[in-house]
């Protein structure tokens, strides 16, 4: 299963410590946790892979720091700064994002890349099925 930029994610499309279980990495890119704000908004709506472009962002760096660190709780990691973040602040608060140290993005059909419904439920269940987490067959990753 691939992953943003051809990250290769581990196992047979389940988290590596699976949802709820804080593993390396499970607190935020500095990995101490001193810097979350669950009451700011999460920064992104949408899919952005940063490392490949800089986005409409006059700081993209401040930006990249809020998705890490903003609005969210991390269930888990897939490794490899890859991260699964419940959003509970902001217009996609009950949603769950994909955060990596390359780009971000939500979880759910609508938003391409899975078959599975947007929020925590449905990811869940979507993870508890043992599915790949990119199965849409339009998934670029």
């Amino acid at each position: 299963m691939a992953g943003p930029a051809g990250v290769r994610a581990r196992g047979a499309g389940r988290p590596a410590r699976g949802p709820g279980r804080r593993g390396d990495g499970a607190t935020g890119r500095r990995g101490d946790g001193a810097d979350r704000a669950l009451g700011e908004p999460f920064a992104l709506t949408a899919a952005w892979l940063w490392e490949e472009d800089e986005g409409p962002y006059e700081d993209p760096d401040s930006v990249i720091d809020a998705v890490s660190d903003h609005g969210s709780v991390v269930l888990g990691t897939d490794g490899r700064a890859m991260n699964w973040h419940l959003v509970v602040t902001g217009p996609h608060r009950g949603h769950i994002g994909h955060v990596t140290d390359v780009g971000a993005l939500p979880f759910g059909a609508e938003f391409g890349h899975t078959t599975s419904a947007p929020g925590f439920a449905d990811w869940v269940a979507h993870w508890a099925a043992g599915k790949e987490w990119f199965d849409a067959e339009s998934s670029p990753w």
